[in-house]
């Protein structure tokens, strides 16, 4: 993923989803409040909007562009950013870093209870327990 030594974990992308033919734009700047470090916003835009031009615009208005990091394979989107010195990364790019952050997520095994159920005994207890006695 974007990390802060490439310039933060920042990301204005166009999104596919949110509904019926919606779009999204996500824009995110350096030193805001989410988990990675950095602030973003989401938009949707219903399916006659252009993703693509909310994000030049909020690359546009950005009073501080270079701590943005604009994740899009759109070229025009791309020169936009590289104009006010923001950072890019290839949708390609940014997709396969994602894959290999999920690929070092630790998967913990369940327990057997989880889907088989307690035992008879133990189901006993614990209607004891709550003063649930059949």
């Amino acid at each position: 993923m974007v990390s802060g030594a490439e310039g933060a974990d920042l990301i204005a992308t166009a999104l596919e989803g949110g509904g019926a033919g919606a779009q999204g734009a996500a824009v995110a700047e350096e030193g805001g409040a989410n988990q990675q470090g950095g602030a973003y916003e989401t938009v949707f835009i219903d399916a006659a909007g252009d993703a693509d031009s909310v994000i030049e615009d909020k690359i546009r208005v950005s009073t501080a562009p270079k701590r943005l990091t604009v994740v899009s394979s759109d070229r025009k989107v791309q020169a936009a950013a590289r104009t006010r010195k923001a950072t890019v990364v290839k949708s390609e790019v940014f997709w396969n870093s994602v894959g290999k952050q999920l690929g070092k997520v630790k998967t913990t095994k369940e327990p057997g209870g989880k889907r088989w159920g307690i035992s008879e005994s133990e189901t006993e207890h614990w209607l004891k327990f709550f003063g649930l006695e059949q």
